[in-house]
């Protein structure tokens, strides 16, 4: 939480692993990377993280950073 008491959220791009072999890549956003990265993983059934990353600014969906929504 800020010092205002608002919430911070950070985005991540996160690489998962998926059952079929193959390799995904999604945006998730949280209060930390355990929130996103669950976040990633709920998001793609049986995914699993290979890789995070910091989302640059024009990879946040528009509006979606001041939080009306997640991964």
């Amino acid at each position: 939480m800020t010092s205002d008491g608002m919430t911070k959220r950070t985005w991540y791009r996160v690489a998962l692993a998926v059952p079929s072999g193959a390799t995904t890549l999604v945006l998730a956003s949280g209060e930390h990377l355990g929130e996103a990265l669950a976040g990633a993983k709920h998001a793609v059934a049986g995914g699993e993280p290979l890789a995070v990353d910091p989302a640059t600014p024009d990879e946040i969906p528009l509006g979606e950073s001041v939080g009306k929504g997640h991964v």
